[in-house]
């Protein structure tokens, strides 16, 4: 239990101080991006914390990474990833408080989902 309980003092909490503002997880999936390019995931990731703090060039050059993405591409134009990045690039272009609010209304979908499990 000790051992735990050291783990957590020096890893987790380290790791949670860092990671406990937007900026402080832009920087670690940023890391995380560079140590594999070819993830999507961590690209669409970053697309939606630019598209939080309201940086619309950065987002927009985010979305378009994972649009010509060979590895969203081979899954088809309906490629749900494809359709929520395009989705937030466009809206963060225009209008980013509304591209914010979208992306509330998933994340409450996504919570009434596994809040009913």
């Amino acid at each position: 239990m000790t051992e735990v309980l050291e783990s957590i003092r020096h890893e987790a909490l380290p790791f949670f101080d860092r990671a406990g503002t937007v900026d402080g997880i832009l920087d670690i999936f940023q890391r995380s991006s560079e140590e594999s390019p070819l993830d999507t995931n961590y690209l669409e990731l970053l697309c939606y914390l630019h598209a939080i703090r309201g940086d619309v060039a950065e987002t927009i050059q985010m979305a378009d990474r994972v649009l010509t993405s060979p590895l969203e591409l081979e899954q088809g134009l309906s490629n749900p990833t494809l359709l929520r990045v395009r989705k937030v690039s466009q809206l963060v272009a225009s209008n980013p408080e509304d591209a914010r609010s979208l992306m509330r209304g998933w994340a409450n979908e996504t919570w009434e989902k596994i809040s009913k499990k």
